[in-house]
């Protein structure tokens, strides 16, 4: 992944000596959209065999009213809990058995989930599985929308 405020403040800056400013930095990347609005930006680096998806969905706690709050973060977790073909928590065991982590975040106007591993770790099926196939179980909904709880 790539941290777009350092990448920024390093472009164009000379140093304190007054030397020539530094080569600003390129990043190619393809973009392309498929029929049901996503929008898939993909930078290839063959130099390591790792793979990062990072699925943004353009929602988040802005899009709740006034008095009924929480249900973007809400959602976040409730991703965690697994699909119908890797119920909770064998999504995780299998993506942290081949050395690969996952989280997520959401802020006012998104929410995304990534996960960075081993190239062969299949992140790409896994997440496909965990989006078109989200199990949400009464009870694990209950208990993480229930009074008092607090993000991990």
């Amino acid at each position: 992944m790539l941290c777009a405020p350092a990448l920024l403040s390093a472009q164009g800056t000379a140093d304190a000596k007054g030397s020539a400013p530094a080569r600003k930095l390129r990043v190619p990347y393809t973009l392309d959209s498929v029929p049901n609005g996503l929008t898939l930006i993909v930078h290839e680096d063959h130099s390591t065999p790792i793979v990062t998806t990072d699925v943004w969905f353009h929602v988040g706690s802005g899009d709740e009213k006034p008095g009924r709050t929480g249900f973007a973060h809400l959602f976040e977790h409730l991703m965690f809990m697994g699909s119908e073909h890797a119920e909770n928590p064998q999504f995780d065991r299998l993506l942290e058995a081949a050395g690969a982590n996952n989280n997520g975040s959401t802020t006012e106007d998104r929410t995304n989930y990534y996960e960075s591993g081993p190239s062969t770790t299949g992140s790409f099926q896994a997440r496909a599985t965990r989006t078109q196939a989200l199990a949400l179980a009464k009870r694990s909904a209950r208990r993480r929308a229930g009074t008092g709880w607090e993000s991990d």
